[in-house]
């Protein structure tokens, strides 16, 4: 997942979408970068996220960046103890488990995703660019008209 939103990202930085070629590729492919910008989106509290995550055959993957902000939320959001401190909030502890079960289901169900070395290599062997850097580049490919 963090894969895919870096690699959509990229398409979005200044320095690269405002390339004539990036917007040849924007309307030949703008359907699918748009579903997949859509699927994606951080917007509803990572609704379609969460979507995507429950339709997907490996019920046992779980996103980690769900889990965390989940967490965090429940954490910060919900009392520890009721109004009596020696009485327990069993709302929190409920949902922790509702966060925490899909985790501890991994192990039950092992996933068997074969890595792709290809796309691998591919994404290890770029070099990273600052946007400053990318957009000095940018303006060697298509200067500023």
């Amino acid at each position: 997942m963090q894969t895919l939103m870096s690699i959509i990202n990229a398409f979005l930085v200044n320095s690269i979408f405002r390339l004539k070629p990036t917007a040849v590729v924007k309307k030949t492919q703008a359907k699918v970068l748009l579903n997949l910008q859509t699927v994606c989106s951080l917007n509803r509290d990572m609704h379609n996220i969460r979507q995507a995550a429950s339709e997907f055959k490996h019920r046992g993957l779980v996103y980690l960046g769900l889990v965390t902000r989940d967490l965090v939320r429940i954490h910060e959001v919900m009392q520890d103890t009721l109004e009596d401190p020696k009485q327990v909030s069993f709302l929190k502890m409920r949902r922790f488990y509702e966060v925490i079960h899909p985790v501890l289901l991994v192990k039950h169900y092992p996933v068997m995703l074969t890595p792709d070395h290809y796309l691998q290599d591919f994404i290890m062997s770029q070099e990273v660019y600052d946007a400053e850097t990318c957009y000095k580049l940018s303006l060697q490919i298509q200067p500023n008209e």
